[in-house]
């Protein structure tokens, strides 16, 4: 299995694989927080988007034309690229995207990708060629999980497991739009049944018990859904909600919390997103 080279300068590359087999888990709200974040730190983020223009960073994050629609062919240190994850050709632009040296990679993946990263050099064996090639560039592959209260969410953690391992790293993101108490991720934490067995709750400690520490668990807040809706609609990020003149003041103040406690919530996976400590 491939590990990441070390660059001339001593320091990894990075490459952030945001994903998760299970829709609707908070994905664009996690990607677009954690890409103003880093930016806001002055750390230059190579965005990319696989669900094309009408992808969830793109649509919040992209440098717009007149009309409001993200630019071709934009810089993605400056805005988001974007690309048609979907078609087998377009795809590969996840993969050249190692190809021009950014020291940090971001791409937020379409939901259910596992299947096409594993066809690209795999065949559908795997991902040991897909890591290695990111490793060829110099880059250490990260795979951020969103985790939500469904089996499916916890199921994608263990098929990226399974076929990753070691040679990448995990940070799994338990986000508390579903709950904020371990019972309300039955799958993901375990739970006994009405017969006193202990069920599920094995991926967990599997991704926490990576060699070398590459896995780590993190918690996304919860953000107010009326909030949250509203800042969508106007294709707005929780950090750029001062920006609505429509949001009431409080709205607002509900948006610097969120951001106030994602910063927090990142801190113990910092090293594996590519931020400095």
């Amino acid at each position: 299995m491939a590990r990441a080279a070390k660059p001339a300068n001593g320091e990894t590359k990075r490459v952030i694989l945001v994903t998760s087999e299970k829709g609707g888990v908070g994905k664009t709200l996690w990607t677009s927080s954690f890409l103003t974040l880093a930016r806001e730190e002055g750390v230059k983020v190579a965005a990319f988007d696989a669900d094309g223009s009408v992808g969830g960073l793109a649509r919040l994050c992209a440098i717009k034309d007149a009309n409001g629609d993200p630019v071709e062919g934009q810089d993605p240190t400056e805005g988001v690229a974007f690309y048609e994850g979907r078609k087998s050709r377009k795809a590969l632009e996840l993969l050249t995207s190692a190809e021009h040296g950014y020291p940090l990679i971001l791409h937020d993946l379409a939901g259910g990708y596992l299947t096409t990263m594993m066809d690209m050099i795999d065949a559908g064996s795997g991902l040991e060629g897909f890591v290695e090639n990111f490793a060829s560039f110099g880059y250490r592959v990260t795979f951020v999980h969103m985790i939500s209260s469904d089996l499916a969410a916890t199921s994608s953690v263990n098929n990226y497991l399974k076929f990753a391992g070691a040679t990448a790293d995990h940070v799994a993101v338990v986000n508390e739009h579903f709950g904020e108490v371990e019972e309300d991720f039955p799958f993901w934490n375990g739970f006994t049944d009405n017969k006193g067995e202990f069920r599920y709750g094995k991926t967990k400690p599997k991704l926490l018990g990576l060699e070398g520490g590459n896995g780590v668990q993190i918690k996304m807040p919860s953000i107010d859904k009326v909030t949250a809706v509203k800042l969508s609609a106007v294709n707005l990020t929780p950090a750029k909600a001062d920006e609505d003149e429509s949001l009431h003041g409080y709205e607002k103040m509900r948006a610097r919390q969120f951001v106030r406690k994602f910063a927090a919530s990142i801190e113990p996976a910092r090293h594996l997103l590519g931020l400095p400590a």
